[in-house]
């Protein structure tokens, strides 16, 4: 409902009111969450403190970031590209050895024997790039329709 009603309602703020006012609608529902929050979630009690992964946060860091510098830059990088995925690839290795042997590990590890855990991720990777595409692509997509469009207007679209 949120992905239909939000959009028409900024679109409809934007048409009639001043654009600036999109981001103030947020404001009185954050409130009203933070409210509600407050009211009826219940409390959690930690039984014992833990410690910070903070080694396996900084693997963790490393690997993505490498990652993502030698996807997003793959054509300035050059050869470059190569050092960039083997410490990602290191990084990553790293990371799963360091997360089987912590005392708190930032994700465990077990749950990846669940068939469930494994279809929800498999099929959240494939929606998500199949969304990715087509917010990518569709824009473009409909703007050289109208582009062809409006060079043979007597062409009839079927």
């Amino acid at each position: 409902m949120a992905a239909i009603i939000g959009p028409l309602t900024g679109a409809w703020i934007v048409q009639h009111f001043s654009w600036a006012l999109v981001f103030w609608v947020n404001l009185p529902l954050g409130i009203i969450s933070m409210l509600m929050l407050a009211r009826w979630l219940p409390a959690h009690q930690q039984t014992s403190a833990q410690r910070l992964n903070i080694s396996g946060s900084a693997w963790l860091m490393l690997s993505v970031s490498a990652l993502l510098v030698a996807l997003l830059q793959a054509e300035a990088l050059g050869y470059w590209l190569l050092l960039f995925l083997a410490v990602a690839l290191i990084a990553g290795f790293i990371l799963l050895r360091h997360e089987r042997n912590a005392e708190a590990p930032l994700f465990p590890l077990a749950i990846w024997r669940s068939r469930t855990i494994v279809a929800g991720n498999a099929g959240n990777l494939i929606i998500g790039a199949a969304m990715m595409g087509i917010s990518a692509f569709l824009p473009t997509w409909i703007r050289a329709l109208t582009a062809a469009r409006r060079c043979r207007p007597e062409a009839h679209w079927q």
